[in-house]
This record gives C-alpha cells, structure tokens and sequence, in this order.
C-alpha cells in the first residue's frame, strides 16, 4: 500500500485546510523530486498559484527563497538517511539582506519500509538569529563596561594615593637627597601609569559606531582606490571580490579605516610584492581579506601585534591594529590572522551580514537589551 497525500485524494480539501494553518513553508514531494502539494505559506513566498506548482519537478522550479530543494545532494541524503534530515541555509535578498532558515525533511514510508513521499518544511528564523546578536552584543559591551569601571575604582584611586603620599614625602625639608630621588621617581612612575591606565580605560570604551549596512565590495574599491595612489611602485594592490555578497552590519567609515590600517601594515612590511583585498562568502557570514606575499610574522609575535602599544616600527602608536580588531568586535565581527614567515600574511575580517528583518525588531518578553 502506497501512501496518498495528493490533491486528488479524498481529503485534500481538508488536508489542504490544514497544512494551510502552519505559518511555516511546507512542501510535498516523491522520491524523484516532484511537488505533489505545498501549503499557503510557501504558495505566497513563490508568487503563484498551487496549481501552478504541482506537478513540477522541485529542479525545475527556480525560487531562491527554498534552494535546498533545488540540491540534489539533499534528497539523496533524505533518501539515504530514512529519517529526518535537518539543515539550515541563508540566502540573500536583492537588496542585499541576508535570511536564515531552518530546514526539516520527513520522509514517508510504506509498511515495507520503502520511501514514498517526502515532507519537507522550511521556518523563517532570522528575527531569532537577530535577537540572539543583539543579547550576545549587549552581554559582550556590558562586561567591557564592568571592566571598565573596576580598573578606574580599583587600581586608580590607590594609584593616587601613592602620588600624593610620593608628593608630600618631597615637600619634607629634612628628607635627604638620596631619599627625594627616590620620592621623585616614584612620582614620576606614579604619573606615567596614571597616563597608560587612562589610555586602557579609553581604549576599553565603546566606540562611537552609528551602525548601518555596508557594501563591502564599495568599500573595498573605494579604498583600494585611495590607498593605490599611496601605494610604492614596487608593492600593487589587486582586488578579488565576489558578486552578490549581503550588506554587513558596521559603520562604513569605521570600516574604511580597518582596511587602510590593514593594507598600510601590508605595504610598511614588503619592499616589493602584491596585496590582495578579497571578499567572500562562508557559513552565513561574509568575510573581508587582506593577504600579502611579504615575509610573514613570527609566531611569538602573531599575538602582540593586537596589543594595544606595541609595535615592531620606530614610528607610530601601535594602536592600528589594536583598534582595527576593536572595531570589528564591537560590531560583533571577528579579526583572524594567518601568516608564516617567508610565505606572507592573511588577515581576515569576518563581518556579519545584515538579516532581512527590521532593525526595531521588538525583544520578546523576557528578553533584555
């Protein structure tokens, strides 16, 4: 016996009726791939009418909204598991916003164990994956907050207390000239760490980032553009991008001056070579390359250069770098290096694209900013 569930069953008014109650997109297919039924949700997604899909092969059908469906890879893992298969996949909207979606596959079998039918249901879970970036993003800049406040109450006022007490010990007309040198240097040293202590609590505060959503290729052109005309004759800047990448979420500004700071260490380290400015797309999240043919970091400072303050250069801050990866975890992105000495480095930033939902988007009760 041969499972039925087709619009030309007996019931399919009321099974119709019923899948159409799911806000989640479901679809109904045979083992080769055919849709034998979808449900309102899907229907509306598509544009069409059902009858305009029923029948077709899932192939054939080109709606990026249920790629899956288009992948042979994925019912032949349906159809080799014999259970349910569950995957989540992304897409990009044409203006460049990113949706999640969480994929389960049902598939159906007789009495003797033989597929038949296969139930396949998507569920829209970008608004969840926005909420779960804003809570990570509020955790991560309270605690910087916390730490913040401690370095400023714990450290700083007996910091204080040292200088004043190293000031009234230099005031004391008996003191000898050997013990106000000493005085003096505690003093000195007293100050110099009040200095530093102040630029920490600086550098642990927030930055002022007005977020919104950045063309990554634009920025990249645009800047590679500037920083060519900067660039020695012997060093050359070449961009490798990909088309069609989402927007990502960060302040495009802030964002220009992470890529400068990146190709201007690249061009500081080569006398001659080639710098390479890629964007790509992996596992939901779209990634932004710097990758020179220099001669590479040793390991034992792969770590340091991030330090706020250091600085393997005679002139400058060594703050660059420290506030390039700054910068990137405040907008919740991550900053990775990949170099070897001799063989070049490769720095990437891996930002997070902007999701197909309002930015307003309320939190559920519970739920705290």
């Amino acid at each position: 016996m041969q499972l039925q569930i087709t619009p030309s069953s007996p019931d399919n008014a009321l099974f119709n009726s019923l899948i159409d109650q799911f806000e989640e997109d479901i679809v109904i297919v045979d083992v080769q791939g055919t849709i034998l039924n979808l449900n309102k949700s899907l229907q509306e997604a598509w544009g069409g009418a059902r009858e305009e899909f029923i029948g077709k092969s899932c192939m054939d059908v080109e709606k990026p909204e249920f790629a899956c469906l288009n992948n042979q890879p994925f019912f032949e893992n349906i159809l080799a598991a014999k259970q349910r298969v569950t995957e989540n996949y992304t897409d990009v909207t044409p203006d460049g916003r990113m949706n999640h979606y969480h994929i389960n596959a049902f598939p159906l079998c007789d009495e003797n164990g033989i597929i038949q039918r296969v139930i396949v249901t998507r569920r829209n879970t970008t608004a969840e994956v926005q909420i779960e970036q804003r809570l990570y993003q509020s955790q991560k800049m309270a605690a910087i907050g916390e730490l913040s406040t401690y370095i400023a109450h714990e450290i700083r006022n007996p910091l204080f207390a040292i200088g004043g007490f190293a000031n009234a010990l230099m005031r004391i007309p008996t003191l000898d000239d050997a013990a106000r040198e000493k005085a003096r240097i505690i003093l000195e040293e007293s100050r110099r760490l009040d200095q530093i202590l102040k630029s920490i609590i600086n550098f642990a505060r927030p930055t002022e980032q007005t977020i919104g959503a950045v063309d990554i290729n634009e920025l990249a052109v645009q800047t590679v553009e500037v920083m060519s005309f900067a660039a020695e004759k012997k060093v050359s800047i070449v961009l490798e991008l990909v088309e069609n990448l989402p927007k990502v979420h960060g302040n495009e500004e802030m964002l220009k001056q992470c890529l400068i700071n990146l190709i201007k260490n690249s061009q500081e380290a080569m006398e001659e070579g080639t710098i390479t400015v890629r964007s790509k797309y992996l596992d939901g999240l779209v990634c932004l390359e710097v990758a020179d043919n220099g001669p590479g970091i040793p390991q034992d400072l792969q770590e340091k250069i991030f330090s706020p303050f250091f600085s393997t250069k005679d002139k400058g801050s060594g703050l660059g770098l420290a506030m390039t990866r700054k910068i990137i975890n405040e907008i919740s992105g991550k900053l990775l290096l990949h170099s070897r000495v001799g063989l070049g480095t490769l720095v990437t930033l891996v930002l997070r694209p902007v999701l197909a939902v309002s930015e307003d988007t309320p939190f559920s009760s519970g739920e705290t900013r």
